[in-house]
């Protein structure tokens, strides 16, 4: 014997499925007290662990997750809609704006042909 002992995987695997481990860990087991001593308590651990039984929630985990994520869906989606609202408000201020400084300019030219050509025709 080496003096080296079994990991943790190779002892539960030898108290698993002991025709899974190797012969050379099998036969440490057989030579070995402390690494018995460590399969006798796994054996009690996972005896113990497969008479438990399975955990139940007092709710539906999966109906509350799907709620949830069409909660986040709509919420999502909400606002998408409201930015393209948005957006559309925006580009009709941007074509009234355009409109109205399109007829201010307009304006102006027709003030500017006024106010020069009334004395350029009185003189």
């Amino acid at each position: 014997m080496s003096g080296a002992h079994l990991s943790a995987e190779e002892l539960q695997q030898y108290v698993e499925d002991k025709s899974g481990c190797t012969p050379g860990n099998i036969a440490h087991m057989d030579s070995c007290p402390d690494c018995q001593a460590q399969v006798a308590a796994y054996t009690l651990l996972m005896a113990a662990l497969s008479q438990q039984l399975a955990p139940a929630f007092g709710f539906d985990v999966s109906a509350m997750v799907l709620g949830r994520l069409a909660a986040e869906s709509r919420a999502v989606q909400g606002e998408v809609e409201r930015r393209s609202e948005g957006e559309v408000e925006r580009r009709s201020e941007r074509k009234t704006e355009r409109r109205v400084n399109r007829r201010a300019s307009w304006g102006m030219a027709a003030l500017i042909l006024v106010v020069a050509g009334v004395p350029a025709w009185l003189f």
